[in-house]
């Protein structure tokens, strides 16, 4: 797996994972900042084809 951090105090840590993504494909460009200050999340599962 790969991982874009930055620095920033979250729950008591110094870092915070921004992007996570397998090592062989590209990251995904996150989604388009919305200014309502809301907490927002997202989460895509790929599974593999089985024969």
């Amino acid at each position: 797996m790969a991982l874009e951090w930055e620095a920033g105090d979250q729950d008591g840590f110094a870092y915070r994972a921004v992007r996570l993504w397998p090592t062989d494909s590209d990251p995904v460009e996150p989604l388009a900042e919305h200014d309502s200050g809301a907490y927002r999340s997202t989460l895509t599962l790929r599974f593999d084809e089985t024969d």
